[in-house]
């Protein structure tokens, strides 16, 4: 899924990136935080070398604001949880609302959807980086990411459901997708941010995942299921639905650790079903560092990043527990 590498930018943003900088350069806020840089006269008093390399430097500056001016948008937002609303909130603009992802509070829904059969067509926004030199644009039902002045294509757009965090540093992110809907098999995907466009970290939540699934094979017959026959044989029908559902939850350490959570789907022909743990892990060597129950893990970390904890089910139900039977 890593991006193609684009050696050349849009015609459309180097003639607007030009324009929107005469434009943009009269907004009082940026009037006030570029300072002096303003009072710099780029046709006298410079060296040709020394006017290009300010003029370089400014077009950096306002490159956020005069991408959006090029697509037809507002300025480009910076994720904030002040800026995020929630899913269920309303009035809700869903082609411009920037929405936190469903698994996560620390996500950002790329097109405010849930389920297989949603769609938003019409999404259209850009998302800042943390150090405001990325930005990722969604236009159309195509997501692209601009690192250094290019833009790269992403295969974003084609996923269901995606829900994206950067980590603090701005140099990796993860995105949370699903391939089947709510009941289908959730994913995460890492990547590196690299000049060349988007690095896919293959195989680093693989440890995370093969290690719940293993603990979960070790577990007893639930107790509730064992005390006649019929409701042995509902165990019995059920399956462990391998592979798990793995959806990020939060960065740790910037870019160093990864908070996921590992969980049973969401199905009643699952043994188990919705229980979860918790690992953190290291980015990139995929190592364990360590692992939660969903007590411990609701306990240490924000809730609102995790799956919210399950309670007792029904005897029928085939083989799902309650969570202080899963380890």
């Amino acid at each position: 899924m890593a991006s193609k590498r684009c050696d050349a930018l849009p015609r459309r943003f180097r003639a607007f990136q030009v324009e929107a900088l005469g434009q943009v350069l009269e907004r009082p806020f940026l009037r006030h935080w570029l300072g002096p840089s303003l009072e710099i006269n780029l046709a006298e008093n410079m060296s040709p070398v020394l006017r290009r390399s300010t003029l370089t430097a400014l077009l950096v500056l306002v490159a956020p604001f005069s991408f959006a001016l090029a697509q037809g948008q507002q300025p480009c937002v910076r994720v904030t949880a002040a800026a995020r609303t929630e899913p269920r909130s309303k009035p809700l603009d869903k082609q411009h609302a920037l929405v936190r992802g469903p698994w996560s509070s620390a996500t950002i829904s790329l097109f405010n959807t849930w389920g297989a059969l949603d769609n938003n067509p019409g999404r259209s926004i850009c998302i800042l980086s943390p150090d405001r030199k990325e930005i990722v644009d969604i236009r159309e039902g195509r997501v692209s990411i601009s690192i250094g002045g290019k833009v790269h294509p992403t295969g974003f757009g084609d996923l269901t459901n995606p829900e994206l965090d950067w980590a603090s540093d701005s140099s990796r992110l993860f995105v949370t997708w699903t391939d089947g809907g709510e009941e289908g098999t959730w994913h995460t995907d890492v990547f590196d941010v690299t000049a060349g466009g988007l690095i896919q970290l293959n195989g680093l939540l693989d440890r995370a995942r093969m290690d719940f699934e293993k603990r979960v094979r070790e577990l007893p017959m639930d107790p509730l299921l064992n005390d006649n026959e019929h409701d042995r044989s509902v165990w019995e029908e059920a399956a462990y639905c391998e592979p798990y559902n793995v959806v990020g939850s939060q960065w740790l350490r910037g870019s160093k650790e990864l908070l996921v959570s590992v969980l049973v789907p969401n199905t009643s022909a699952c043994r188990y079903m919705t229980a979860f743990n918790v690992y953190r892990v290291a980015v990139p060597t995929g190592d364990i560092l360590e692992r939660y129950t969903a007590a411990e893990a609701h306990k240490k970390f924000d809730p609102a990043t995790l799956p919210r904890i399950g309670s007792l089910r029904r005897r029928d139900s085939r083989g799902s527990a309650p969570q202080s039977q899963v380890p």
